[in-house]
């Protein structure tokens, strides 16, 4: 664990949603750098304003964000290989007489 998060634990959830006004759960998310339950950008960005607002160097777990969603984006890439045509929709004309 890096100098700047061991600081941000110490400050704790609750001070920092205070300070920055990023949710808890994203806060706590980070904290305990578990990315399930929110974006790419999301994650990068809370890491940028937590850098710049407490003065910390966080680039392992910005390291270690960017892997897991490498990871995961690779993951959604073989799931999704079949390739699916839609169904030609039939025409009807209506004639009046």
């Amino acid at each position: 664990m890096s100098d700047g998060l061991s600081k941000l634990k110490g400050i704790g959830a609750q001070k920092i949603h205070e300070r920055t006004h990023i949710a808890r759960q994203h806060v706590q998310a980070v904290l305990h750098e578990t990315f399930d339950d929110m974006t790419k950008i999301q994650l990068l960005g809370f890491i940028s304003i937590l850098e710049r607002e407490y003065s910390v160097d966080l680039s392992d777990l910005k390291a270690k964000g960017q892997e897991f969603y490498f990871e995961e984006s690779s993951k959604i890439e073989d799931d999704t290989n079949v390739f699916v045509t839609p169904k030609k929709k039939k025409n009807y004309i209506q004639i009046l007489i």
